[in-house]
């Protein structure tokens, strides 16, 4: 259900992003991972609301996405790889700032949840979230808390960069085909019958 409030939310702030849709599908694709991996929506597509730490996280990954230097995964891997040990990379050190944002905010989110979890501060919502499953089977079966983290981290940090990719692909392709695009909306129409698109009917 939180999925779909994510994906709600972020349609109707789509007007205000018109000139910048790349903006606007890394900050939806990281509401709706969030919605499913906190169990929360951020609104992070509303400019008058949401976290700002949370923007700014989305904003450094797109920063890396479009500089030159971090184009090549090697240069990525041994930048984060160095991080992790304590070595700087001269990539590193050029974009510093907008590399710390990239690991520390995941970290201080997961570490928050995990917190709120032991003082049994979550709500239902937060509880059906992937995130809190991890946690609990990680009690179970005695998994790393410090490795769930760091996948963690890779995870957010990828929900806003790989997402939006093939979701850009996909408006490119119906923007340039009115008729499948016509096709599509009927399709739309006729199966919710005027209601919401929720995870029942997918």
């Amino acid at each position: 259900l939180l999925i779909s409030d994510a994906c709600r939310t972020a349609s109707k702030n789509f007007p205000l992003y018109q000139k910048n849709v790349g903006d606007y599908m890394s900050l939806m694709s990281f509401e709706m991972f969030c919605a499913a991996y906190f169990g929360r929506v951020m609104q992070l597509t509303d400019r008058e609301n949401g976290d700002l730490q949370d923007k700014e996280f989305v904003n450094a990954i797109r920063s890396i996405q479009v500089d030159p230097d971090f184009q090549s995964n090697t240069k990525l891997v041994a930048t984060y790889l160095g991080y992790n040990v304590g070595f700087e990379t001269e990539v590193f050190k050029k974009g510093k700032a907008t590399f710390e944002i990239m690991m520390k905010h995941p970290k201080a989110l997961i570490n928050d949840f995990k917190d709120r979890m032991a003082n049994d501060q979550l709500n239902e919502a937060e509880k059906g979230s992937y995130l809190y499953n991890a946690f609990k089977r990680g009690e179970d079966e005695k998994v790393d808390i410090g490795l769930l983290v760091q996948q963690g981290q890779v995870m957010l940090q990828t929900s806003a960069d790989t997402t939006p990719l093939p979701l850009q692909w996909l408006l490119a392709n119906l923007a340039l085909n009115t008729q499948v695009q016509e096709k599509l909306a009927n399709l739309l129409k006729g199966y919710l019958q005027g209601g919401d698109l929720t995870e029942e009917h997918l």
